[in-house]
């Protein structure tokens, strides 16, 4: 018997009512955010070609950086209310001024723990290649390695998916976020996976449709996830009462 399950049509369905609903609202957020995150590269660009200190070039990335982790704290908030049928505001987008911290610790934590399979097998494939391992044999360990860093780095990601929405929904810290989001996420990581795949190619159609089609698709894959987070979230609840 199934504990837990994924209802992904219900969560796409919901995405793509409320992406409607709330079209231009999406239009002007999005448009924000890409003329800032633009603004943001442009400025560091400039900088490099101007031989500026690099110290400063890295405090213009770290702001950049932390800008963005804002940006996506807001979305997650306007999306776990908007599925809540909760009233919300451009100013939502900057509502998680005090969770960046919680939010940079946790995504470095994430970089880290999802680089360090990739990072062994190349450092294994490099000692292969040292030993003067025959060619034949460190090209098919080489896949191997390759594959299952792949695999696992792909598992953690899904583990550790809707740790944000634990920092924006619950105030949690870092550590207990990641913690939550392996335990909703515990036995269906195979449906988040298809999840995943599902609204990655709903981005691509959006793409695709001179992406004028994003402007629907991000706020549909935004709110569909949201409503993955919580149905998730519940379910576990129950398991645990």
């Amino acid at each position: 018997m199934e504990l837990k399950t994924i209802r992904q049509k219900e969560a796409i369905k919901l995405g793509w009512d409320i992406a409607l609903k709330k079209i231009w609202f999406f239009v002007v957020i999005l448009i924000f955010i890409g003329v800032l995150n633009s603004l943001m590269s442009s400025l560091t660009a400039s900088l490099e070609k101007q031989n500026v200190n690099f110290i400063f070039i890295f405090i213009v990335d770290i702001v950049s950086f932390a800008i963005s982790l804002l940006m996506s704290l807001g979305l997650i908030k306007i999306s776990l209310d908007l599925i809540k049928d909760l009233p919300v505001k451009f100013s939502d987008l900057f509502s998680g001024r005090k969770l960046i911290l919680k939010q940079f610790v946790g995504s470095i934590i994430i970089f880290l723990a999802i680089t360090l399979p990739i990072a062994v097998s190349v450092l294994i494939i490099l000692l292969l290649a040292f030993l003067k391992t025959p060619i034949i044999v460190t090209i098919i360990i080489a896949i191997l390695l390759i594959v299952i860093a792949l695999a696992i780095s792909i598992w953690l990601g899904l583990k550790f998916t809707f740790y944000s929405y634990f920092i924006v929904d619950k105030g949690a810290g870092p550590i207990e976020a990641l913690k939550l989001s392996s335990k909703i996420t515990d036995k269906v990581k195979w449906r988040l996976l298809l999840l995943s795949l599902t609204l990655a190619g709903i981005n691509i159609l959006g793409f695709l449709a001179l992406f004028v089609g994003l402007f629907i698709t991000i706020p549909l894959s935004t709110i569909a996830k949201a409503k993955v987070y919580r149905q998730l979230s519940e379910q576990t609840e129950g398991l645990n009462n």
